[in-house]
């Protein structure tokens, strides 16, 4: 799976847009216990959240400066130094793992060739190609996204002087039509880890990214205040609902439900112990979301030494990995005094 909307704007924008960053947080949750259990069915779906945040965020922060002739090259080098320092921490603690139980002859799929073939790979951001139904990044499957994510924000800094209202909305009905005929093709929209999926995954960043500045430059107005709690419960709703899920059930999600959560919470301001929850949330789920996956292989693989079976945790281990996560992003963020940028 995709960054905290706080670390790229002003003090007054983290007020203006603490309801994001609260959405933000919400999925990055979710995403960490998809990956220790079966609780969050429809995390994946945080991957398409985080594509129109990012477009809604980097119009938010950077749409001007582009727009007066700000290079690309420094646009995107900024963007790398971002995003690469945990991305790389989360490559570290994996090297870290799958060493361990080759040494421990516990890594099964593994060898000391492609352990070091997905470390030097993944150690420049690359895809490690190695045929078959494989993920792009062995070592940290959710790290696609950062990839689809640069991407966008090359070819959004490169044509950004073209990119009108008028031109982001056929683009968005395009993109939206070509989504809808993989997502209904494949059977849902949880793919892009994988040589096969990657059309797919592709295919959610090109049409969410540019909605998200469409959104940004469309989005007027305020709305109430009282709003925001519902805005993030009805997010936290469509993460866990106990529902099949499927192509419709994803496409809705990821073509209208999603976009009307981040226009109308964009709208509201909030204040007091709310916005403060908001905006820890969003500063912490960057760091946590490209952490989790290797945090995971780490953690699962001591627990296994220890008798644990299956592949996943008891509800009440996955949602204290979950507390751990948040809890060591919250303490780097006060102590070392990170603010981690997320895909925004």
């Amino acid at each position: 799976m995709n960054q905290p909307v706080i670390s790229e704007t002003s003090t007054r924008a983290q007020s203006e847009l603490a309801v994001l960053d609260g959405l933000r947080g919400v999925a990055a949750f979710a995403v960490v216990l998809m990956h220790a259990s079966t609780h969050a069915p429809h995390a994946y779906l945080a991957v398409d959240l985080f594509f129109v945040l990012s477009g809604f965020v980097l119009e938010h922060a950077y749409g001007s400066r582009l727009g007066a002739g700000w290079s690309p090259g420094a646009f995107l080098l900024k963007r790398v130094r971002r995003l690469y320092p945990l991305y790389v921490l989360g490559l570290a603690i994996s090297v870290l793992a799958v060493g361990a139980a080759l040494v421990l002859h516990r890594g099964a799929g593994w060898t000391p060739a492609s352990l070091a073939a997905s470390a030097l790979t993944g150690a420049v951001m690359a895809p490690l190609w190695s045929g078959g139904d494989t993920p792009l990044y062995p070592l940290n499957f959710p790290a696609w996204t950062l990839l689809a994510e640069l991407i966008a924000n090359a070819v959004f800094a490169l044509v950004y002087r073209r990119l009108s209202p008028r031109l982001l909305m056929v683009w968005c009905a395009i993109s939206a039509a070509l989504l809808a005929w993989l997502v209904l093709g494949y059977g849902g929209i949880n793919a892009g880890a994988t040589w096969p999926t990657l059309g797919i995954g592709m295919a959610r960043v090109a049409f969410a990214f540019p909605l998200g500045v469409l959104l940004k430059r469309l989005t007027r107005g305020a709305l109430p205040s009282s709003l925001a709690l519902p805005i993030l419960a009805a997010a936290c709703g469509l993460l866990y609902a106990p529902l099949a899920g499927g192509g419709v059930y994803d496409l809705v999600a990821a073509l209208l439900v999603w976009p009307l959560l981040i226009a109308a919470g964009a709208r509201c301001r909030i204040q007091g112990p709310l916005r403060a929850v908001c905006v820890e949330l969003g500063a912490a789920s960057y760091g946590v979301y490209v952490t989790a996956a290797p945090v995971y292989i780490l953690v699962h693989a001591v627990l296994k030494t220890r008798g644990l079976s299956g592949d996943t945790l008891p509800l009440p281990l996955a949602l204290a990995f979950c507390a751990g996560l948040f809890g060591a992003a919250f303490a780097a963020r006060r102590i070392l005094g990170w603010t981690p940028a997320g895909l925004g």
